[in-house]
């Protein structure tokens, strides 16, 4: 019986927890946007230490995945903060976008110093391999809605 305990105690030691973010993406959808974009969805996946973001944007008719990566987040009970700076200057001031996730609802707030305020709704997808493999297929899908748009163009 005690070497049963032992065993025991040892498995829950070296599972996972369940709270810890490592390992696990977040794909969010805008739901109060303060910026006029049809690419409402982002995406980020947690590593120990650090997230990466994941975002969209068009570029002469394709949709690229633009990724940022080795973003410090911080921990507790009920959120996550994390904070992503860009190379982009707006009034002089690189944009800083601050997020925090609340836990148990998955509501991101996202607000940066230039007075933009959005809030989305996320999801989690459990490993990198398939946060990556949504990744794609969001990316193939706001392509696809271009392409329908483009293609209604007559010159």
């Amino acid at each position: 019986m005690k070497y049963i305990l032992i065993i025991l105690i040892s498995l829950f030691i070296s599972l996972p927890s369940f709270a810890n973010p490592s390992g696990k993406g977040l794909i969010c959808e805008c739901v109060k946007c303060d910026y006029s974009s049809n690419k409402r969805k982002i995406g980020f996946i947690f590593w120990d230490q650090a997230l990466r973001r994941y975002m969209f944007d068009s570029k002469k008719d394709i949709i690229t995945i633009i990724g940022s990566g080795g973003h410090a987040y911080t921990t507790s009970p009920d959120s996550i903060r994390f904070q992503v700076a860009t190379k982009k200057v707006v009034n002089g001031w690189n944009v800083v976008t601050n997020y925090l996730l609340k836990r148990k609802s998955l509501k991101l707030k996202a607000a940066t110093r230039t007075g933009i305020k959005s809030t989305y709704q996320c999801k989690i997808i459990v490993g990198e391999d398939e946060f990556l493999k949504e990744i794609d297929n969001i990316q193939k899908a706001y392509q696809k809605e271009l392409d329908l748009e483009l293609k209604a163009n007559k010159i």
